[in-house]
């Protein structure tokens, strides 16, 4: 499966905030990359799809992003990351973008296994919502862990995990999910190839650490940058 990628868009109204980023032009960006999104067979957005701000504005934002991605892509999987969050329920995110599949879910493909997680959750259990969202409180949630031990113990030869916060162990630590290391044992701990493809982390980044493989994509919603990333599943 050939899938493009890209994270943090935080498509909005603003022409310009945190003296980097801005959410109005990344629609237009994403619209630069369409003949590379139409080679691909699915589209994934690693979280953070719309920017904070007032509801109702956002709730028109959220459709106008989610109407292009499914325009162009003939299957889009997108992650709900903390900006998200803020504004809308999970239910309302899905609903308003149209996305069928939410996380955390698992998809297959031949010889691999694609794993889609949920971390928008604070160490205390409760999930983000509206005022309940903090940035640099994330974590995995038990029902999630025993999903990655399940596929790490599955005769699949690949696994990839996609999520919006940050699992890499050299991960800047208030981007990183508080039970990181947990999940990275599990993960290290593979026969499998593992790739962990994250966002959240806007200077983005890649390492390997224990055979895990770490992609931190950068956003697309800083300066005049179009980053995205090409993962073909099938290939070595």
């Amino acid at each position: 499966m050939k899938l493009f990628i890209f994270a943090d868009p935080h498509y909005g109204r603003s022409p310009l905030k945190n003296k980097n980023r801005y959410p109005r032009l990344s629609l237009e960006k994403l619209k630069t990359l369409e003949e590379k999104i139409t080679e691909c067979d699915a589209l994934i957005c690693l979280g953070d799809l719309t920017d904070d701000g007032k509801r109702d504005e956002c709730a028109v934002c959220l459709r106008e992003i989610s109407g292009y991605i499914h325009s162009v892509a003939d299957k889009a999987y997108v992650l709900m990351g903390n900006h998200d969050c803020i504004n809308f329920s999970k239910e309302q995110f899905h609903k308003l973008g149209s996305f069928e599949s939410r996380a955390p879910f698992i998809l297959k493909d031949k010889e691999s296994t694609l794993v889609f997680l949920d971390a928008n959750f604070l160490t205390n259990g409760s999930g983000y919502l509206y005022s309940n969202v903090d940035w640099t409180d994330s974590v995995i949630p038990n029902d999630q862990t025993e999903l990655i031990r399940e596929v790490v113990g599955s005769e699949c030869k690949k696994i990839f995990i996609f999520v919006h916060q940050c699992l890499a162990p050299n991960a800047e630590y208030r981007h990183r999910i508080k039970n990181f290391e947990e999940i990275h044992n599990i993960l290290s701990s593979a026969e499998q190839k593992v790739t962990v493809v994250q966002g959240h982390y806007h200077y983005g980044g890649n390492a390997t650490v224990d055979g895990v493989e770490y992609i931190t994509l950068p956003a697309l919603c800083v300066n005049d940058t179009t980053p995205y990333l090409i993962l073909d599943t099938d290939g070595e």
